[in-house]
């Protein structure tokens, strides 16, 4: 995304990046309560078949994968059917921290225009990697109570008026271009035949919107809606710093039917560059930007205070 960018663009997409969650590895996908997710995301895929069919090592590619969670679980199933074939394995993540030292062979820090193959195999996306969506969470949190349903058509239009209502529309659709581009992006990287898996809760699939993208060069191969243990949304909650409660996650599979048109890509570029153009004029963006960064540097100084005389009670 930062290609795209003018310095200055760059340096509030910096910024946006700061309010999105880390220690992913080690608040959720580390525990053992979310093997189910991994599991059918990789059933769902059909991965384990083509490793089993390919005369040669297959290629696998873990968009924002983080420790390489995929590769491991993928690696237990086929031990657990008795398949000793091997399968190339990258892994890629914007975040050197959340790659972690894990052994796996190939590791990339940066976006999908990082990625040194062509041609994959299978292709996971299990988190969707967008830059501004942290940012637009937190937004909506503090500012979003008068944009939901149930306004009449006077009060509406009074809200519309809001500098506000503004910097949220354009938020909202710099959010969903990114999910656009990560979906061609991701398809780029695959061989024709080749097979995209996503996932997460249920309840964020608009983070995947291949169902509603024109052109998109993807078919549906199969979809999967499961419960996973309500223990594990405590992980999440503790992650994300919001109340959850209990939810569906799927996990769905599309094949690759032809190329990534250059107009698709350039169309979800030019829009999003033209509404972050926009955002960046607005000045009730500015204002709420330094806000929420003040907001979010005083959680977590609270946070860290509170580690702090964790540790401490627990030395005593």
């Amino acid at each position: 995304m930062y290609r795209l960018l003018e310095p200055e663009e760059d340096k509030v997409l910096a910024r946006f990046q700061n309010f999105y969650p880390t220690e992913f590895n080690e608040k959720v996908s580390s525990s053992r309560l979310m093997d189910k997710f991994y599991r059918r995301a990789i059933l769902v895929s059909g991965v384990i078949e083509l490793i089993e069919k390919s005369e040669k090592p297959i290629t696998i590619v873990d968009i924002a994968g983080g420790r390489g969670r995929i590769g491991s679980m993928l690696e237990k199933l086929l031990e657990e059917r008795g398949i000793s074939k091997s399968f190339n394995y990258v892994v890629i993540d914007f975040s050197r921290k959340e790659l972690g030292k894990s052994d796996w062979k190939l590791k990339v820090r940066g976006d999908m225009s990082s990625v040194p193959v062509a041609h994959a195999d299978v292709v996971f996306m299990l988190n969707s990697p967008n830059a501004v969506v942290g940012f637009y969470s937190c937004f909506l949190k503090k500012y979003g109570k008068p944009f939901e349903k149930g306004l009449d058509i006077k009060a509406f239009e009074e809200m519309r008026k809001t500098e506000e209502f503004k910097v949220f529309m354009l938020l909202s659709h710099m959010t969903s271009q990114t999910d656009k581009l990560n979906i061609l992006e991701a398809t780029k990287l695959l061989k024709q035949d080749g097979v995209l898996t996503v996932g997460g809760f249920a309840k964020g699939r608009s983070a995947y919107p291949i169902d509603e993208m024109e052109g998109v060069p993807l078919k549906a191969l199969l979809a999967d809606e499961f419960m996973l243990s309500g223990n594990v949304m405590k992980h999440w909650e503790d992650y994300s710093g919001n109340v959850l409660g209990d939810q569906p996650f799927f996990a769905a599979a599309y094949t690759k039917t032809g190329e990534v048109g250059k107009e698709l890509v350039e169309k979800c570029e030019g829009d999003f560059k033209c509404s972050f153009k926009e955002l960046m004029k607005n000045r009730r963006f500015w204002e709420t930007l330094d806000e929420l960064e003040k907001i979010e540097t005083e959680k977590k100084d609270a946070a860290g205070e509170m580690r702090k005389a964790t540790k401490k009670i627990i030395k005593e």
